[in-house]
């Protein structure tokens, strides 16, 4: 009988792996504690998915049973559909949940692989870290409610809070680990009243029943602490013990145990008092530790995806007026002007009679989808052709589109560089400590007494502490991208520093990046236009956000109200624009470009011409303004940088440019988007490491080919999702002070490694030696890790003011 019992307690369900109360449920040799763990197991065989539980042993949640699919049936309203939906199009849908159950790697490999399970899935992504997974789904084959439907029957059930779904910054307090650190502090505090007769010497003034009262009150007071508040450090030990994997909780856990168990011997035996001072103030000082890390990487966080981790701006109706506000101000029911190649914000309406977006950004596809009076446009898209208007419709998500400019970094991939270097050292980190705690209490239970054997063994498990090795590079280059964004540079995702520190080659475009892109005056006109001709020009110009376009729309003085509607929109990137306007076709371009388009030659290759039905009108002479500091920008550069411009304009500014370049073939005029991109791609082929700088519009190939790509922004409504930063045009002056500053961060890296293995040697060291109570082990260990943070946030606000980059005033 007691056999029987004992198999039936040893007895695990093969899917999530509880205790099953009987065997009564099985397939085969495999037994399961209830019909719903058998009926998602059944799920993944039937569609050859049992690799899942190969990646780790019982991988899965426990199905909660007895939940009718009936309470699904509010997903089929299409306004809860609409409500939920991220994107959708003619072919396909797109939709995040978010999946509490999602805790290891063979939840991932599941989630996605759901393609296998409904082939009208066709693709899913998961983020581990925020416990999200992103779908794109065929909606005329399968409903949003059968999607919810099917991750519930294998146990993800999605969390649909409909209430906060519009919410932008949802504070969530995790009260369970408040809760334990609450019940460690208060016990702990306990211990330590109890325990002053030992602290003061004067135990022998009491009777021993007495001693052993209070021995017995901290033992109790001991179980709470073990039982409850240090399970944060034993599940993951027992997690990391399941996957064969050693993590830094193993020792900690181990300490734990110890002291616990040398405490209650010495209690129950009458032999001494313990240590469960020790072991309250550990876990305790320990979530203390677990707290600061939280809030630290929280408040980075928080930076990177909701206080304009890029600068985004769009044309706004008030009051009839046309005016550039930051999108963080659009609201439902506000009026947007939304230009050729601008990025729509919002999901809105159409007002305008039809449009042409590219969704590019969103799903990969270039071609531009047609779009009528009263459709829904998706935020993320970008107009191509006249200008429109629409209605918003649903509240602005920052974090959705910071989602769509990372939609491209495969987060499956090991960090490189110093980054993984601190893993590697990390994952050897714990078996060193347990072989070293070993061997010291070996030599002590040799040479000393148990009691110093079990204070060595504990106090090494947990004063060496590879958090610092770990955390030292996160947390400088989060807090980096956090103080470039303050100060108009703002970085894609933390990889791009270490690159930028790497560059050995900077190539320039000219037009909005050297030069002001917003100048008044400037423009001459050469040539015969009348009142009607100069509005077709005005009204052509406007719907381009070229720099050169919004010169000459300026230099025209038209009002904006009268401007003459356009048909057949097309801006051609760098060469020119053309549509039609009262029955007229319009070109206005390089001389190059209305050559070929028109056939006839233009007199001079200079200037921007334009054509009316063909016939040459004349052209616009410009004077370009280079950027004040641009002579301080590219002398700074050029000391530590090799250097090339690339520019689609003629050669006029050659004599002004070439002192700063090496040679001729540095500079490089009347380039079209393609020669700049092949240029680039020589120069790596050549082994350099490159970076482009420029406007975004007409070298969007040369910015994602480049190694890095920094796209210069005067108002970020034409941001460029192929580029991995945007950088105020404001800003461009301190580029150089930005990549000195990059280069520094890889020395504050080192420093902190540095200074993390040497506190860890310091403190082995002492442990060893059986100088370092547990308690004291217990306050060094999390201070080595919220040293490490104090001087990642100390020492990058120390370079970034040592910079000399002031910050940029931000509109909210």
């Amino acid at each position: 009988m007691k056999e029987e019992t004992k198999t039936l307690q040893q007895l695990k369900c093969h899917h999530c792996g509880d205790s099953c109360p009987d065997e009564s449920i099985h397939i085969e040799e495999k037994h399961f504690c209830c019909e719903g763990c058998k009926t998602v197991f059944q799920i993944l065989e039937e569609n050859e998915l049992c690799t899942y539980y190969d990646i780790e042993k019982h991988p899965g949640t426990r199905l909660n049973k007895g939940q009718s699919k009936e309470r699904f049936a509010y997903l089929d309203y299409p306004e809860i559909i609409a409500q939920l939906t991220d994107f959708k199009n003619d072919e396909f849908s797109t939709v995040t949940f978010f999946l509490p159950q999602i805790h290891c790697s063979s939840c991932i490999w599941l989630l996605e692989k759901l393609y296998l399970l409904r082939p009208e899935i066709q693709k899913s992504r998961v983020n581990f870290m925020r416990k999200t997974v992103h779908l794109n789904y065929d909606h005329h084959a399968i409903s949003l409610r059968e999607i919810v439907e099917l991750l519930s029957s294998i146990a993800y059930e999605p969390h649909i809070s409909l209430d906060q779904r519009n919410k932008k910054n949802q504070s969530h307090v995790d009260r369970p680990f408040y809760l334990r650190l609450g019940v460690a502090g208060f016990c702990f505090g306990n211990i330590m009243l109890f325990s002053f007769p030992e602290y003061l010497g004067i135990s022998q003034l009491f009777e021993g029943q007495f001693i052993q009262f209070f021995g017995w009150l901290n033992w109790i007071l001991s179980l709470p602490v073990l039982l409850y508040s240090a399970q944060l450090f034993f599940k993951p030990a027992w997690e990391g013990l399941k996957q064969r994997v050693l993590n830094i909780d193993i020792p900690v856990s181990l300490g734990i145990l110890a002291i616990f168990a040398r405490s209650t011997f010495e209690i129950f035996s009458h032999s001494g008092a313990g240590y469960l001072d020790s072991l309250a103030g550990l876990v305790f000082f320990l979530l203390i530790g677990k707290w600061f890390q939280r809030k630290t990487y929280d408040t980075l966080s928080f930076d990177k995806d909701y206080t304009a981790y890029f600068p985004l701006s769009t044309t706004k109706i008030v009051n009839g007026q046309a005016e550039s506000v930051p999108v963080t101000r659009v609201v439902p029911q506000d009026l947007l002007l939304i230009r050729n190649q601008e990025l729509i914000p919002a999901d809105s309406i159409l007002l305008s009679d039809s449009a042409r977006i590219d969704y590019s950004f969103v799903t990969g596809e270039s071609l531009p989808v047609p779009k009528k009076k009263g459709d829904l446009i998706y935020a993320g898209g970008r107009q191509v052709g006249t200008t429109i208007k629409l209605q918003v419709v649903k509240e602005m998500s920052h974090s959705y589109l910071t989602q769509l400019w990372n939609q491209d970094t495969d987060e499956g991939n090991s960090p490189d560089g110093l980054q993984n270097l601190a893993d590697k050292l990390s994952k050897n980190f714990t078996l060193f400590i347990l072989a070293t705690a070993l061997v010291g209490s070996i030599f002590w239970g040799i040479f000393g007494s148990i009691s110093q054997a079990v204070q060595v063994f504990t106090a090494v498990l947990i004063v060496a502490c590879p958090c610092g090795l770990a955390l030292t590079s996160p947390i400088i280059l989060g807090n980096t991208m956090r103080l470039f964004g303050k100060r108009g540079f703002y970085l894609k995702q933390s990889a791009v520093l270490e690159k930028l520190a790497e560059i050995e080659h900077v190539v320039f475009d000219k037009t909005g990046t050297l030069t002001q892109k917003h100048q008044e005056g400037g423009i001459h006109f050469q040539g015969e236009m009348d009142e009607g001709e100069s509005m077709m020009v005005a009204s052509l110009t406007q719907h381009s956000q070229h720099p050169l376009s919004r010169m000459i729309f300026n230099s025209l003085g038209q009002e904006e109200d009268s401007l003459w509607e356009v048909d057949n929109f097309e801006e051609l990137a760098g060469k020119g624009i053309k549509g039609n306007i009262n029955g007229k076709h319009i070109i206005l371009g390089s001389s190059f470009f209305l050559e070929e388009q028109t056939g006839e030659k233009p007199a001079v290759k200079k200037g921007t011409w334009f054509s009316i039905d063909g016939q040459l009108k004349g052209y616009f002479l410009h004077q370009i303004n280079f950027r004040d500091s641009v002579d301080t920008l590219l002398t700074s550069i050029s000391k530590d940088y090799e250097m090339s411009l690339l520019s689609g304009d003629g050669d006029k500014d050659a004599p002004f440019l070439a002192p700063y370049f090496d040679s001729e073939n540095a500079l490089r005029f009347q380039q079209s988007p393609m020669d700049k991109q092949a240029y680039i791609k020589e120069l790596q082929h050549g082994g350099k490491r490159v970076m482009m700088v420029g406007d975004g519009l007409n070298d969007a190939g040369a910015l994602k080919a480049a190694n890095i790509g920094i796209a210069v922004s005067e108002s970020a409504e034409t941001f460029s999702p192929a580029c991995d930063g945007i950088m105020e045009g404001s800003r461009v002056a301190y580029l150089s002070k930005y990549m000195e500053w990059a280069r520094s961060n890889v020395r504050l890296i080192q420093i902190g490694f540095v200074l993390s293995l040497i506190y860890n040697c310091l403190g082995l060291g002492i442990a060893l030696m059986g100088w370092l109570t547990p308690l004291v082990a217990a306050i060094l260990m999390p201070l080595s890790s919220i040293s490490v943070v104090i001087y990642g946030m100390v020492a990058t606000w120390v370079l970034g003011e040592k910079m000399g980059i002031p910050p940029v005033t931000k509109v909210s």
